[in-house]
């Protein structure tokens, strides 16, 4: 029987024949409850239950299940309420881009090679972004003392900008070596001796690919809700990956879902713990050092009723999953999460514009301006919505109307180019590699 659900924009999209909600009788009861309920119910509860029984059927010839925190210890939980006799081969590993690229610095020489190495990192890149990036303030101090404004910009330096940097960076080879030999302890210790099935939300294998520039590891995959290559044509990914919900050539439509919804995805699977960025040595026990958590107070609660409602779902989940494909339970659940965060109801909407996410400064999920105000600063509007992983709902947001929103930018990411944070990311590239100033 179809069942509508809360997740309707104004078009009553219906999310299917509810194999994720049929449980929750009366209805009505069952629809009084809070937004948090639902999406934890409908949406985080569903797609945890099936990525955990996928790890868990691809991973078998595997020694090892290595989580990739802070996102893979949502999964990384929740696997361990669904297969609690598996717990011996069960590792949650505390990584990010950051924690394992800026003692890499250790190796540059050149200001092109420093670039390269941080641009994954470089949401700020401004002097400013960069001390805060690699936590250093006196670097900053160091600079402006030289000449060089906190705000300027470290992809268009000046010839004798990029000397004084440069060397700065080489005064502190010996702390970057001191960081890259505390990580390299930390993974050899934490990372088990053995064939390793590494397991994230996604999108590009990054940190796993970090990791095996520390560690050799005779054969690992990489199993995440859905992989991608960096928008470089006709260049192989050296890595081994596999997506459940997409991967480059398969599932395109899925692809561009979870690409107009990153924030979302990520904000959802957060673990309500900040990043890790960096590792201190108490008494030869390596401890991972984590940042202040993105969100606290209000935002907080919100997401903990989330994962508490998703972690009572599982379960059940695993065992109603029982009764259908895998492909019957990915089309169902991607129904779903299309209604939910590709065509969002107003509800939606407001209940994430609250959020903000704190990585150099704080950004909110959703932008705070309106319409008129972006008619007046297109430029400013075309970088927010560049940058944002959530495109859809920031677009419903500032023009409050219902329009083929998703469409639209499908079309533009296939003809035109537009390939959301990686575009961001490309974008940064080309500007360094314009600069001819060296």
């Amino acid at each position: 029987m179809m069942r509508n659900t809360i997740f309707w924009d104004e078009k009553k999209i219906k999310i299917g024949d509810g194999i994720c909600i049929n449980m929750h009788e009366p209805i009505e009861e069952y629809q009084n409850n809070s937004m948090s309920f639902h999406i934890g119910a409908e949406i985080l509860g569903p797609i945890l239950t099936a990525f955990c029984v996928w790890v868990n059927s691809v991973s078998e010839n595997y020694d090892y299940i290595v989580f990739l925190s802070r996102e893979g210890k949502t999964i990384f939980e929740a696997y361990k309420v669904l297969y609690p006799n598996e717990t011996h081969r069960l590792r949650n590993l505390y990584v990010s881009r950051r924690s394992l690229i800026v003692p890499q610095l250790k190796n540059v020489r050149k200001y092109d090679e420093f670039i390269e190495t941080l641009l994954p990192l470089l949401q700020d890149s401004s002097i400013k972004g960069l001390c805060s990036l690699i936590d250093d303030s006196e670097l900053l101090k160091e600079l402006e003392f030289a000449g060089i404004e906190s705000d300027e910009d470290i992809l268009l330096l000046e010839h004798h900008q990029k000397e004084v940097l440069m060397k700065k960076i080489e005064e502190r080879k010996e702390l970057f070596s001191y960081k890259y030999n505390l990580v390299k302890q930390y993974l050899l210790e934490s990372i088990p001796q053995g064939t390793i099935a590494f397991v994230d939300v996604g999108w590009q294998g990054t940190i796993q690919k970090e990791i095996l520039k520390y560690t050799k590891i005779y054969s690992n995959v990489g199993l995440y809700l859905g992989v991608r290559d960096k928008y470089i044509p006709n260049k192989a990914s050296p890595i081994e990956r596999r997506g459940l919900f997409f991967a480059p050539g398969v599932n395109k439509r899925n692809d561009y879902i979870f690409r107009f919804s990153t924030d979302v995805v990520e904000l959802l699977f957060s673990d309500l713990e900040g990043t890790t960025i960096g590792y201190s040595n108490n008494d030869g026990v390596i401890i991972p050092l984590l940042d202040e958590a993105e969100c606290v107070g209000e935002n907080r609660n919100k997401l903990l009723e989330i994962r508490n409602t998703a972690f009572r779902e599982i379960e059940q989940l695993r065992d109603r999953f029982a009764e259908y494909s895998m492909d019957e339970i990915l089309q169902e659940i991607m129904i779903a999460f299309y209604n939910f965060a590709i065509c969002p109801s107003n509800k939606v909407i407001h209940f994430f514009d609250t959020f903000k996410f704190k990585y150099t400064q704080t950004e909110k999920l959703l932008p705070s301006k309106s319409a008129i105000y972006y008619f007046f600063h297109l430029k400013e509007f075309n970088s927010e919505i560049h940058r944002s992983g959530c495109k859809i709902m920031a677009l419903k947001k500032v023009f409050k109307l219902s329009l083929p929103y998703f469409q639209i930018l499908y079309f533009l990411g296939e003809f035109l180019g537009v390939k959301g944070r990686q575009y961001w990311y490309f974008n940064k590239k080309k500007v360094l590699e314009d600069n001819t100033r060296v």
